[in-house]
C-alpha cells in the first residue's frame, strides 16, 4: 500500500480530518465524505459567527475568509489554514464566506421598561442667599450675678516726705554697765600695742590661712597684725582666697586684713595668719 497523509483542517466543530493517497492525489471515499461533512460543518458554523457580528461589515477578516489547496489536475480542493500548507502540484485559493450585509430590518417591539436605577448621589449645595434684615432688638435681660473681686492693684507710688516735727524733749541720761565700763577699761585705745613686730609666727605648721591669733608677740612673718593694712594680691594668693576684699581693697591688686586694734586687750595685739595651711572647702 502507498504511504498516506493526514491533513487536518480547524474547524467550529473540532478538528477534521481527511487521508490523501499523494500517488494518486484523490480522496478515498470514505475519507471524501468526511471531508464534504467538514466543509460543510465549517461554512455553517462560519456563516453563524458572521451573522452574530456587527450588522455592518466593511472589510473581510481574518475570521470570515476560507484559504484552500486545489490538486491541479483533478481540482480536488482541501481546506488549510495558508498558501505555505499547499504542496507543489496544487494551487492556493481564498475567498471571503460572508457576503453584503443586507438592509436593516424594522426595529422590534419595544421591551418591557426596565426596574428603576438607585437614586443618585445629591448633588453640589447651592450658594448661599443674600443676608436678611435685622430683627428687632429683644428685651434687656435681669442683671447677673455679681462676680468676684478682682486683684489689688499695683502699688502706687511714695508720696512726698512730710514736714520734719519738732524736736522731742530731751530723754534721761543712760547707765552703762559696770562690767561693760570695766571691760571698756581694759581695751587699749587704738594701737595701744606698741610691742616689736618682729617675731616669726611659725604658720606652716601652727596655723591655718585665715586664723586669728592674741597674742603678747608682735608677728612680722607668718602672721601680721589684723591692724587694716593693704596687701597686693600678687605674692599673697592664699590669703587673698580666703579674705577676699571683704575688709577694704579694689579686689584687683590689693585686698585689707581685718582691723581688730580697738578690741585688743591693753598689752596684747590679734594678729592674722596669712601664711598657713590652706583650709580645705566643703
Amino acid at each position: 500500500m502507498t504511504t498516506i497523509s493526514v491533513v487536518r483542517s480547524a474547524t467550529s466543530h473540532g478538528l477534521c480530518e481527511a487521508v490523501i493517497d499523494p500517488a494518486l492525489l484523490e480522496f478515498s471515499m470514505p475519507s471524501f465524505q468526511t471531508f464534504s461533512l467538514c466543509l460543510a460543518s465549517f461554512l455553517v458554523g462560519t456563516a453563524a459567527i458572521a451573522q452574530s457580528s456587527s450588522s455592518v461589515v466593511t472589510t473581510a477578516s481574518s475570521t470570515t475568509v476560507i484559504n484552500a489547496c486545489v490538486v491541479k489536475l483533478s481540482g480536488l480542493t482541501r481546506i488549510v489554514d495558508s498558501q505555505a500548507d499547499c504542496l507543489p502540484i496544487e494551487n492556493f485559493d481564498s475567498w471571503n464566506i460572508q457576503g453584503v450585509p443586507g438592509a436593516q430590518g424594522p426595529a422590534g417591539p419595544q421591551g418591557v421598561p426596565g426596574a428603576t436605577g438607585a437614586t443618585g448621589p445629591a448633588g453640589p449645595t447651592g450658594a448661599t442667599g443674600s443676608v436678611g434684615p435685622a430683627g428687632a432688638t429683644g428685651a434687656t435681660g435681669p442683671a447677673g450675678p455679681e462676680g468676684a473681686a478682682g486683684p489689688a492693684g499695683a502699688q502706687g507710688p511714695t508720696g512726698a516726705t512730710g514736714a520734719t516735727g519738732a524736736t522731742g524733749a530731751t530723754g534721761p541720761a543712760g547707765t552703762i554697765p559696770a562690767n561693760l565700763t570695766a571691760l571698756s577699761g581694759q581695751l587699749g585705745p587704738n594701737g595701744a600695742y606698741s610691742g616689736p613686730t618682729t617675731f616669726i609666727y611659725p604658720a606652716n605648721s601652727l596655723c591655718m590661712t585665715g586664723d586669728v591669733v592674741l597674742s603678747v608677740n608682735g608677728y612680722g612673718r607668718g602672721a601680721l597684725p589684723a591692724d587694716g593694712r593693704l596687701l597686693p594680691i600678687q605674692g599673697n594668693p592664699n590669703a587673698f582666697s580666703v579674705l577676699g576684699n571683704h575688709f577694704g581693697g579694689d579686689g584687683t591688686t590689693t585686698f585689707a586684713l581685718p582691723d581688730l586694734r580697738a578690741f585688743a586687750p591693753n598689752g596684747l595685739q590679734y594678729s592674722i595668719c596669712i601664711d598657713g595651711i590652706f583650709p580645705t572647702r566643703i
